[in-house]
């Protein structure tokens, strides 16, 4: 019902911007295009008490530049009023000036946000000044009123009116005041009291100190500090599921589990099976039931913060979504859907129906591992990112940003320089970047687009090496195969220019000897079909090279890989690099 509601309403904005102006090419003189702040005040039964919380907050003549570019999400005196009596005060003054002026940050975004833009409904792209996301969602009680009528920020607070142009921005009108995101997921899920069993199984494991982190600062080589963002997602196991199961209590569930004394010790039973909950990273329900490749996987495996153990999540059968359905019925879990999706300062809470235990019973399946899909380069993208840049979304641009990430401290990524040295690379040595999506990447094969949007940069040097953690693995046999991208501007390597030997690299998984390392000439073994005139007719392109024929997992775990720079062009060149995109793990009955 809210995807039809969705529709509707991009139906109504599509015919909306495509109407005909009757008094299109004629020019007027506009008297009444105001900033925010002062079309605010024309409307003073409606805003007059906002107007007093910016200005208490100082922030009046900064939402009223004429320079600047804004969208404000204003709540009126009616909204006003009811969250003063929730919060039991009768002025602006008694909230506080921290508060407050943390409140105007939480309902003001440093972009326009058209109609068109905020009628797609989800998650905004730009963050507000409180660095918070916000999100459009769809009440289908409301639908009966009207497409417009039925659409909420954060599902908390109805939008009465859209878009109002001004002349520094956008104002939408909210009948509701939207509560700053002050919590942390922990915060939020030891006070929610549905959840007061893994509640303190997490304070008694300690991990609740990690999920209370809201974020990390840290110091660049020019001596900048840079702060960024951790989330999580708690996967929470109610009480009434629970006491289903007899556990009434956590020391129940320390009995039930066979758990020592040790809780913080990782190995403890009770420790894995509190961090068997949490995942690294902020994700919605939608988010937990998308797969690789939508149109082939059925299943993706989640990493958690338990060691060497993953959750699957697979579409079954019956058409529902499964957390470890391979494990049977005393593994399995479902997302209790009416429960989901409650954001936090850091993150998620999703609530299940199933315990959810530890499950080391899964069965092998087709496992796309995207070079660049970590939580911690999702977060510094988010807090650091190019201009214009989302994790994992491609974007409609003449040019594709590129953040570089070597010096950005991330534990994801270990790397050396090659004892030669790199040049200052024209691409990055160690690069997130998001492509074009109107562009065609691959001129032999218009099918084929990357998997999530972007890609690895590494141009670390001959000799150089970038070692990365795999997901957790499921034991098995694999066919292992890479896919990276070829350039047109890197066909000097391609013919042997520039003192290369044709684009070498030497692949190894550190903790599986019998594997051993493999070498593959990643540009010299391109197709080389050229037209009359000597140029090479593919001239760039997603290409695929097998690793390994057959590889055998051993013990369900991650697995450090090295990818070395084995081609002397890497210290010579500023357009050598090597751009990857995902490694497949096919299992081989």
């Amino acid at each position: 019902m809210k995807n039809l509601i969705r529709i509707c309403i991009l139906i109504i904005v599509a015919a909306v911007y495509s109407c005909d102006d009757p008094y299109k090419d004629e020019t007027f003189a506009v008297y009444n295009m105001q900033p925010i702040s002062s079309y605010l005040s024309t409307r003073p039964d409606d805003f007059s008490e906002w107007i007093k919380v910016m200005k208490y907050a100082d922030m009046y003549n900064a939402v009223n530049q004429a320079t600047a570019k804004l969208t404000l999400f204003a709540p009126t005196n009616r909204a006003m009023e009811a969250f003063y009596q929730e919060k039991k005060v009768s002025s602006v003054e008694e909230l506080g000036k921290v508060y407050v002026r943390q409140l105007v940050q939480y309902h003001l975004v440093n972009d326009t946000i058209t109609l068109e833009e905020f009628s797609k409904g989800g998650e905004l792209e730009d963050k507000t000044l409180s660095n918070d996301i916000l999100e459009v969602t769809f009440n289908a009680d409301d639908a009966s009123e009207g497409g417009f009528n039925s659409m909420y920020m954060n599902g908390e607070a109805h939008v009465k009116e859209l878009a109002i142009h001004t002349s520094n921005g956008f104002v939408y009108v909210l009948d509701d005041v939207m509560r700053p995101m002050v919590e942390s997921v922990y915060q939020k899920f030891f006070e929610n009291n549905k959840n007061n069993i893994l509640a303190e199984a997490l304070k008694r494991t300690g991990w609740h100190d990690t999920l209370n982190i809201i974020a990390d600062t840290i110091t660049m080589p020019d001596g900048t500090k840079q702060e960024v963002r951790r989330n999580y997602t708690i996967l929470g196991v109610p009480d009434d599921v629970f006491q289903r199961e007899g556990i009434s209590s956590c020391d129940d569930l320390v009995k039930k589990l066979g758990a020592g004394e040790d809780y913080e010790n990782k190995n403890n039973a009770l420790n894995r099976y509190a961090a068997y909950h949490i995942l690294n990273g902020r994700y919605k329900v939608d988010n937990l039931k998308k797969f690789d490749v939508d149109t082939v996987a059925t299943c993706k495996i989640w990493g958690t913060a338990c060691e060497n153990a993953a959750i699957k999540i697979s579409k079954e059968a019956d058409g529902n979504y499964y957390l470890n359905y391979d494990g049977g019925s005393e593994m399995k879990a479902v997302f209790r859907e009416s429960d989901c999706d409650y954001q936090t300062k850091n993150g998620y809470i999703q609530q299940l129906e199933g315990l959810l235990p530890v499950c080391k019973d899964l069965k092998p399946f087709i496992l796309y591992w995207d070079l660049a899909d970590y939580p911690e380069v999702a977060n510094y993208i988010g807090s650091n990112g190019a201009d214009g840049q989302i994790f994992q979304q491609e974007i409609d641009a003449k040019t594709e940003p590129s953040t570089e990430l070597k010096d950005a401290k991330l534990s994801c990524y270990e790397y050396k320089v090659g004892s030669q040295g790199m040049p200052e690379s024209n691409f990055g040595n160690l690069a997130y970047r998001t492509l074009r999506s109107n562009s065609n990447y691959d001129n032999q094969d218009k099918t084929r687009r990357f998997l999530h949007g972007d890609l690895l940069t590494v141009s670390l040097g001959y000799k150089g090496w970038v070692e990365m953690k795999s997901p957790v693995m499921i034991p098995g046999k694999y066919k292992v195969t890479l896919r990276y991208f070829y350039a047109n501007s890197m066909k000097n390597f391609r013919s042997y220019g520039s003192g290369s030997n044709g684009g070498q690299i030497d692949v190894e998984f550190t903790e599986m000897e019998k594997a051993g390392s493999v070498s593959r000439l990643l540009y010299s073994s391109l197709p080389d079909d050229k037209d009359a005139n000597g140029n090479y007719l593919v001239t760039m392109g997603l290409f695929d090279t097998v690793l390994y024929d057959v590889v055998e997992i051993p013990d369900m775990k991650e697995y450090t890989m090295r990818i070395t720079l084995n081609d002397p062009a890497a210290s010579i060149s500023k357009d050598f690099r090597i751009q990857v995109d995902y490694i497949l793990f096919e299992p081989i009955n």
